[in-house]
């Protein structure tokens, strides 16, 4: 059966079932009176009262408004990655030997989603079984798979099974605070001490599993884990005494780390690899976010106070 996509909605032989655009609360619907009528979502009219719709200047309308939807996105994430990385470097997530299981999962879930540019689905699907999770000689690397029945959103052979490849922080002395093991973003480090406290409790070979509930220790569900991320960002917001931004999203951490890898000169070839998008047109225009510090060409031209004569 022929089928046009616009937007989330389809045209299936003609027939206009639904459109939504604008994250706008009413529906389009098409009456038999010819005309475009807004109803409320909650109220939609009956199917036989629908007529058929296949005219190119509607359709055509309707995809520009669709195209104008996807382009009204914030140029600039709703957080700040220098900030919530600072956070993460102190109390309450350091030291790290000190923490209990809901900081610590919230801490390692988060460096590992912005240290891999993926996908919520791609890390619950990893796996901590021994052909899915390859410690390196010396713990310098860590290699992580997803579970071998795992289907990826971006269903195609280069990204099928994509291995996480993680090394670890070798700081210096002066680079550690007091009472710290390691670097404190390390992701192999606070992988290391996660799986040292789940083992415990695992009953699962998820590599995120439950620490309280009647769950304890079975696989985490997909949105647990998106709550865990959002949370890191949150609680390193409000452990500084700064305003939680709202509206904040899991799924901004792949534009977020994508577009400082972009700034730090990472090539877009590996950053798209990493983030398993086919070519670099979808990070351009669905993920790239402006992480240039604010009056850039000011800060570097005017002198500070203390470098005035």
């Amino acid at each position: 059966m022929p089928s046009t996509q616009i937007g989330g909605s389809f045209l299936r032989s003609g027939v206009l079932l639904r459109v939504r655009y604008l994250r706008a609360a009413p529906c389009l619907w098409y009456w038999p009176s010819s005309s475009l009528a807004w109803m409320p979502a909650s109220r939609p009219p009956p199917l036989k009262s629908m007529l058929l719709l296949f005219r190119p200047n509607i359709i055509g309308w309707m995809a520009s408004r669709c195209s104008a939807a996807s382009a009204l996105r914030n140029p600039v994430p709703r957080w700040d990655l220098p900030l919530v990385l600072g956070a993460l470097s102190r109390p309450p997530f350091e030291p790290l030997q000190d923490l209990g299981l809901d900081v610590l999962s919230m801490k390692t879930a988060f460096l590992l989603a912005i240290a891999s540019a993926r996908r919520v689905s791609e890390l619950h699907a990893l796996s901590v079984h021994g052909e899915c999770l390859i410690w390196h000689p010396g713990d310098t690397e860590v290699t992580l798979r997803p579970n071998p029945s795992f289907l990826s959103k971006t269903f195609s052979t280069a990204f099928v099974n994509q291995p996480l490849t993680l090394a670890a922080f070798s700081p210096s002395s002066q680079e550690m605070g007091p009472g710290q093991d390691g670097a404190p973003l390390c992701p192999v480090r606070a992988l290391r001490r996660y799986l040292q406290l789940t083992a415990g409790i695992r009953r699962s070979d998820s590599l995120f599993v439950c620490h309280t509930g009647p769950r304890r220790g079975h696989a985490l569900s997909k949105q647990r884990l998106t709550r865990w991320i959002v949370g890191a960002i949150e609680l390193s917001y409000s452990s500084g005494g700064v305003a939680v931004p709202p509206h904040v999203r899991s799924h901004s951490t792949r534009g977020v780390a994508a577009s400082w890898a972009a700034l730090r000169g990472v090539p877009l070839s590996d950053i798209c690899a990493a983030a398993s998008w086919s070519s670099p047109c979808m990070f351009a225009r669905f993920y790239s976010f402006n992480v240039v510090p604010h009056h850039p060409v000011a800060s570097a031209v005017l002198p500070t106070p203390s470098q005035c004569p």
